[in-house]
């Protein structure tokens, strides 16, 4: 008698565990995370606000009431930007079920850390499209120095390094689940530990060049590594997911 278990498939630990359908959807939301997060940096380089460390003229300041005119030229790009970090947070959930079962314990962290990025970020950019013009309109003052994007030293600046240095660790995690010899899976580990690397070095060098005077000089260092990074990643994703074997 035959037993029943040897007629059960193989697990192999190879990336040859997608259907065709999975992959096309993956490959979809790889380039999508990198066109979402072109139009956010095209959009953002447009509407750069008038404060912080590298403000030199107009630039508004405390208690940054004056910014009703801002609205919305400076704050379309958070919408934008809302949908390519759910994106990111959905492409990093495919590569972890793509994953290699030796690999999955660095896919589930990359995921994880998606997750608590995803958060901090949309928490964020909601509370500047919700909050800041509604307040302002109101004549609810009282807050808006903390909490908008124009105060370098403000909620919204910190939240978004943390939230963006975050993602360079779970690019790290993810990085370390393309074990292959390929140049794509090459590139891939390269480009994601650069990137990490990068953002942690910068990190320790503002705060010992400029310790509370930080201002947003890391902010835009992390956001620029990050977002030029998710670009290059959801294209090479996108290209190696479609080349994955089907089962």
């Amino acid at each position: 008698m035959v037993c029943m278990n040897t007629l059960q498939p193989v697990l192999i630990d190879s990336w040859n565990i997608s259907t065709e359908g999975n992959r096309k959807f993956g490959s979809i939301i790889a380039y999508l995370t990198s066109l979402l997060t072109i139009i956010t940096l095209a959009l953002a380089l447009t509407a750069l606000p008038n404060s912080g460390s590298n403000c030199i003229e107009n630039c508004v300041n405390f208690a940054y009431t004056e910014i009703t005119s801002e609205f919305p030229g400076d704050y379309f790009w958070m919408v934008v930007a809302i949908f390519m970090i759910l994106s990111y947070l959905f492409l990093m959930t495919i590569l972890h079920r793509f994953t290699p079962q030796s690999k999955k314990i660095y896919s589930n962290i990359a995921m994880n850390l998606a997750l608590v990025v995803s958060v901090i970020i949309l928490m964020n950019y909601y509370m500047q499209l919700r909050i800041i013009q509604a307040s302002l309109v109101l004549g609810e003052t009282a807050g808006i120095p903390l909490l908008t994007q124009y105060n370098p030293n403000g909620v919204f600046i910190s939240l978004e390094e943390l939230g963006f240095l975050l993602m360079s660790f779970s690019f790290f995690f993810s990085g370390l689940t393309f074990s292959g010899g390929s140049k794509l899976e090459r590139g891939l580990r390269i480009i994601t530990i650069a990137a990490f690397v990068i953002s942690l070095i910068a990190y320790i060098a503002m705060f010992a060049l400029y310790g509370t005077d930080i201002e947003d000089r890391y902010e835009i260092i992390v956001i620029s590594v990050n977002w030029l990074l998710l670009i290059a990643f959801g294209i090479m994703t996108g290209k190696f997911i479609s080349k994955l074997d089907i089962d």
